[in-house]
């Protein structure tokens, strides 16, 4: 396990941990998909790479020197975006609506700059519409809702 002060240090490291990130998030999303088998074929045989987020073998570490794993994590970052963005109706369905703007527009977990996330409930906002508000209001509605 790396840590966050190493990452700073080491930029490509750095670079590898959001991009681990974003796959956590995208994972969630393909997971109950009909075509995930397809889809988690581009990390073959790697597959920890989409379900372990600090698990990096020799050979990455190697790979992250040369810039080879970046590009490996973006190519994957990039058709599993592509999949539940676009092509594929049962993961772009997955996407959340924010309850604060009540925008029509669906966003996505792995938006880590777009997303933010109720650490007492889970539900994901709009970062932006999140950070002003005083108090969640899922959790304000779940409040009204169990008395």
């Amino acid at each position: 396990m790396f840590s966050q002060a190493l990452a700073q240090q080491h930029i490509e490291l750095g670079k590898s941990f959001l991009c681990r990130r974003v796959l956590m998030h995208m994972r969630d999303f393909v997971r109950t998909c009909p075509s995930k088998q397809k889809l988690l074929s581009c990390a073959s045989p790697k597959f920890y790479l989409l379900w372990q987020e600090d698990t990096y073998s020799l050979n990455d570490l190697t790979a992250l020197t040369n810039g080879s794993l970046l590009r490996t994590l973006q190519t994957i970052l990039k058709r599993m975006e592509n999949h539940i963005l676009k092509d594929c109706q049962i993961c772009k369905a997955k996407g959340f609506f924010c309850e604060i703007c009540n925008s029509d527009q669906p966003f996505y977990s792995f938006q880590l700059m777009a997303s933010a996330q109720c650490r007492r409930c889970k539900g994901f906002f709009h970062r932006k519409c999140f950070q002003q508000e005083t108090k969640c209001p899922r959790c304000l509605r779940r409040g009204l809702l169990n008395k």
